[in-house]
């Protein structure tokens, strides 16, 4: 995405989803990234919905279960299994899907924990590894697998990148990691 600054312009609730709408005299200018637009670092009970922050935090935990989904490849969201191929319910679709690497972790700083849940580059960068040889190890190596990733894990620290969002499933408040610092 680009950066842009924002002159007289207003947030809005239209079919309960947020709009920004410019006023008449509004405007939008494109912007160089410098480090004054940089997100801010954050502590896990500062962190508000929406907020893209930087959050220091040691993995206190790594989350068994799903560490891979096929993908739209437009809107990368879940691709479900139709007949002999996917289709996205965002899109409608119906395509040959891409595979996602998913992981999920609980990070801790001095002031709380806080799910946070990575995507491939994400993972890939964390982990020193490829998709290929991660999906490889996965499905050769079943529930030690996930032992294998915990020791180099657990209480190290890392700067994460993301914003805060609401899960659906739970409404509690985790940390969607965009990239690694």
């Amino acid at each position: 995405g680009k950066w842009v600054r924002m002159q007289n312009a207003v947030v809005k609730t239209f079919k309960e989803q947020l709009q920004l709408q410019l006023n008449y005299n509004g405007s939008i200018q494109s912007l160089e990234r410098t480090d004054a637009l940089l997100p801010q670092t954050k502590k896990v009970n500062n962190l508000m919905e929406g907020m893209h922050s930087l959050l220091k935090a040691e993995v206190s935990r790594v989350h068994k279960g799903r560490f891979h989904y096929h993908a739209c490849p437009q809107c990368k969201r879940k691709a479900e299994p139709l007949n002999e191929s996917f289709i996205c319910r965002s899109c409608g679709q119906v395509l040959k899907p891409d595979t996602r690497l998913l992981l999920s972790l609980e990070l801790e700083d001095e002031t709380g924990r806080i799910r946070a849940v990575l995507f491939d580059e994400a993972v890939e960068k964390m982990l020193d590894q490829k998709k290929e040889d991660l999906l490889k190890a996965f499905n050769e190596q079943g529930e030690s697998f996930w032992d294998a990733l915990k020791e180099p894990l657990i209480g190290k620290p890392f700067t994460f990148e993301g914003h805060a969002k609401k899960n659906t499933m739970t409404g509690e408040l985790e940390f969607q990691v965009k990239g690694l610092a």
